[in-house]
């Protein structure tokens, strides 16, 4: 869903240089891509947990987390996503502003999930008549019998 020049694009190289490389000094750091795939990992995974139940992520047959049927995702989930990755990059102490960033991306998830429009754009078009809100609703499983009844 977001790769490594989504979040050189919105933090810069240098950041994740700093954050990823834990062998090298000050001028030979480099991005770390083990680290970095396993803060997008990460990242991702929290994303699915909120918004595969709405039907608006799910797993591609590689096992990569794509966005409604592989099409390019919003511009604002990418940039969630990439906030939510950057938390874990600094689990070594984050800054007030990353802690705020990555509070701020679940809370949106959580809007999301409620109200999944808001990334599709779909309207209800029966005006609500069946009570899901949108044209992306979720209907419960079942509950399983009661085999000791």
């Amino acid at each position: 869903m977001i790769t490594l020049q989504d979040l050189i694009d919105r933090f810069g190289e240098k950041e994740l240089k700093d954050v990823t490389d834990r062998v090298n000094r000050m001028d030979n750091k480099v991005i770390d891509m083990a680290v970095i795939e396993r803060a997008i990992g990460d990242a991702e995974g929290e994303v699915e947990g909120y918004l595969n139940a709405v039907g608006l992520v799910s797993r591609n047959n590689r096992g990569r987390l794509i966005y409604l049927n592989d099409q390019t995702p919003p511009k604002a989930l990418t940039l969630k996503v990439c906030d939510i990755a950057r938390y874990y990059l600094h689990e070594n102490g984050t800054t007030k502003i990353i802690s705020e960033r990555y509070a701020q991306a679940i809370d949106w998830l959580k809007l999301v999930m409620k109200n999944p429009k808001m990334l599709t754009g779909v309207t209800d078009e029966d005006k609500d008549k069946d009570k899901t809100g949108s044209g992306v609703h979720v209907i419960p499983n079942p509950a399983p019998p009661n085999y000791y009844d």
